[in-house]
């Protein structure tokens, strides 16, 4: 997956040359040894080319000897005389940070990076982020494993540097991740639609109904069940019943959730002597306890 990957950096930097070798390419790949050969490749790729110093910016990289003897890994340095760097588990803090500030400077256009080093890149952007494959070898299991969606977006949003050339033409940013085929469309899916987004006040749901009572908002149980109907809870209830163990999703099925969930609430409330339920179910605060309470806090009652 090296040329392909070459050839549309290449691509894509070749059309911004008018604006002064600004854009920036960073390229994940899933390991230390992955990372040394890349770079490598990406080296051998270059020295083919009519330019072979493209991913190197003369005008910034001045001090070019001095950065190199910096530098302890003889690949590291063979791939930095040519504009790209490489940023793995085995540099040091010293030459991670020289790295970072060489492309951050325009210095450098191209860095490989392995995958579990990509939260080390805050603060950097760039015009086109390659991701080479989305699996590495896990060695306590024994097997390939997907990266972390986490990682994943983390990766895809480094994207983020726009770039206007001398004749106004604005160079968007781009990602391009290369999987197997039959993940294409999951990946498609996740990284361009919207999270699911759920709700958690079922297990949070003592100190909520509790602040309502305290406030006179709920008085009653069947207070509760309204206000309920206000939460977004309620709202996610019939779309989504599955995940919150719901037999169904008519309206009588989440009547009984919401019945249920507020019965169970008021009878654990009621044993933390947080609140008193009157025949009437009238539900009060247990006003020696609000007390004790607003005193810890130094509010006065």
């Amino acid at each position: 997956m090296a040329k392909p990957a070459f050839n549309h950096v290449k691509k894509h930097l070749a059309n911004e040359q008018a604006a002064e070798k600004k854009a920036g390419a960073i390229v994940f790949v899933s390991d230390r040894k992955q990372a040394r050969i890349t770079a490598l490749d990406f080296v051998t790729f270059a020295t083919s080319e009519e330019d072979p110093d493209f991913l190197k910016n003369g005008d910034v990289f001045t001090d070019e000897q001095q950065v190199l003897g910096k530098l302890t890994e003889p690949s590291s340095r063979r791939c930095l005389e040519h504009g790209i760097g490489v940023i793995h588990e085995g540099l040091s803090k010293t030459e991670m940070t020289l790295m970072k500030r060489l492309f951050k400077e325009g210095a450098i256009r191209l860095l490989v990076v392995a995958q579990s080093l990509s939260w080390e890149l805050m603060g950097l952007a760039a015009n086109i982020v390659v991701l080479m494959d989305v699996e590495r070898y896990d060695g306590k299991e024994g097997r390939m494993v997907e990266y972390p969606m986490a990682d994943v977006l983390q990766m895809e949003g480094l994207a983020s540097r726009t770039l206007v050339t001398s004749s106004g033409q604005r160079v968007a940013p781009k990602c391009l991740l290369m999987c197997y085929t039959p993940r294409r469309d999951y990946f498609v899916k996740f990284l361009q639609e919207p999270l699911p987004v759920e709700s958690d006040l079922a297990e949070n749901l003592h100190d909520a109904l509790n602040a309502e009572i305290v406030v006179g908002t709920v008085t009653s149980k069947q207070d509760a069940v309204d206000w309920m109907t206000w939460t977004f809870l309620y709202r996610r209830l019939a779309p989504n019943p599955n995940y919150y163990n719901l037999s169904g999703r008519t309206p009588q099925h989440v009547n009984d959730f919401l019945s249920q969930l507020i019965e169970d609430t008021v009878e654990d409330l009621q044993n933390a002597r947080c609140v008193k339920v009157d025949e009437e179910n009238e539900m009060d605060i247990e006003a020696v306890n609000f007390g004790k309470i607003a005193a810890f806090y130094g509010v006065s009652y």
